[in-house]
């Protein structure tokens, strides 16, 4: 018979709810010979550990029990990354305390609800933007807003719309509303399924023009028209692409922001430090333009461009920055060929197989980027 002696562990978070229970019990083998028990228990959330011995039979010299070289042996999932805070809040910032943790010996983050610092100096529990303070209690700003005349149909002391969950203040200025850029996002998502449809429509056309070719002898022009199926093939897989990167930029701890305009001739996308996001600006009525500037994004997200988190252009070699402006260009024609800039290095592409790095340099004279354009001049000037 077993002697009724475990190991008992109580797990409760740091609000003292429980949260698990285990033990191991010593067995019959106990009784002849040195017998080591062992209980392994995953920690999901901060708080306490209540580990003890128990005894619960009567004590007699045939079933006596002696515990020693008892040991509580902490091992983390990985050597490098742990989780030192959490934060779970109201809608409007409040912190819900009995949700939250922040591992013992760690500094303090205060840069929390909407990335803006938390002030808890005199109890205040205020979050100083850059413009004025946010109070998560009340859910209103304690000073108007500078912007007002923006927001003329609401109070200057309102925050965030009423819709925290999908509108952002990071300054206390301007609302980035997550609402509105998801829309976006949505709907150069389903332009690209329209373009996309063009494309089949045509490739369906040539083949037609491809049977009657073939029929006539001429195969040098079902060639011809292969190729642009091809060509077109390339198109729909790369606007398939160009809609993944804009689940990418959602499901990217970056956060993305859209600013289209209504006129211009190109777009851009950058950092914009003051509101702690990427700026996508690009031309709302040109489909090519907005999946150029997708694309840059997408490579930010992935960490495939570090261009805008470090500062500029700079940051890139000429390499890096032509091979990142090729997939933008690439993205543009395959999803808008008319979108296309001329260049005076090369000829205009149709299809994005015709985007190179000479036509990258030689857009607007080379002024645009006129570190590929020195490359590609010094290139042609040895050729010559």
């Amino acid at each position: 018979m077993s002697p009724k002696r475990q190991i008992v562990n109580h797990e409760l978070d740091s609000s003292y709810a429980y949260q698990q229970f285990g033990f191991v019990q010593v067995s019959s083998a106990a009784l002849a010979a040195h017998q080591q028990l062992y209980l392994d228990i995953t920690i999901h959330t901060g708080g306490y550990l209540y580990t003890y011995v128990a005894n619960e039979s009567n004590v007699s010299a045939s079933t006596s029990v002696y515990f020693d070289d008892f040991n509580i042996i902490h091992t983390r999932n990985t050597s490098t990354l742990q989780v030192v805070q959490t934060t779970d809040y109201y809608p409007f910032g409040l912190a819900m305390a009995a949700q939250s943790y922040q591992k013992q010996s760690t500094l303090d983050n205060d840069y929390k609800f909407n990335g803006i610092e938390e002030q808890d100096e005199f109890d205040l529990n205020i979050y100083a933007a850059f413009y004025r303070n946010l109070d998560p209690s009340l859910g209103r700003w304690w000073q108007i807003d500078p912007k007002s005349e923006e927001y003329h149909s609401w109070t200057p002391y309102n925050s965030m719309g009423d819709n925290p969950i999908g509108i952002m203040d990071p300054l206390g200025d301007e609302w980035l509303d997550k609402v509105k850029d998801k829309a976006k996002a949505t709907k150069i998502s389903n332009d690209l399924d329209l373009a996309n449809a063009t494309l089949v429509r045509d490739n369906a056309k040539l083949q037609k023009r491809i049977g009657r070719a073939e029929q006539k002898g001429n195969q040098d022009k079902a060639e011809k028209l292969t190729m642009s199926q091809v060509n077109n093939n390339i198109s729909i897989i790369i606007n398939d692409n160009s809609k993944n990167n804009l689940v990418k930029m959602e499901a990217s701890n970056v956060k993305f922001t859209f600013n289209l305009s209504s006129s211009g001739s190109g777009g851009q996308t950058r950092l914009d430090n003051k509101i702690g996001a990427v700026v996508i600006e690009a031309i709302e009525s040109s489909l090519g333009n907005m999946v150029h500037e997708v694309q840059h994004g997408a490579d930010i997200g992935t960490g495939k461009n570090r261009m805008p988190i470090f500062g500029g252009m700079p940051s890139l070699s000429t390499d890096e920055e032509e091979r990142y402006e090729k997939r933008g260009y690439m993205a543009q024609v395959a999803a808008d060929r008319s979108s296309m800039p001329s260049s005076n290095l090369d000829k205009t592409p149709r299809n994005p197989r015709g985007v190179t790095g000479p036509y990258v340099g030689g857009i607007d004279d080379g002024k645009t980027y006129p570190r590929i354009y020195r490359k590609y001049k010094k290139i042609r000037s040895k050729i010559s």
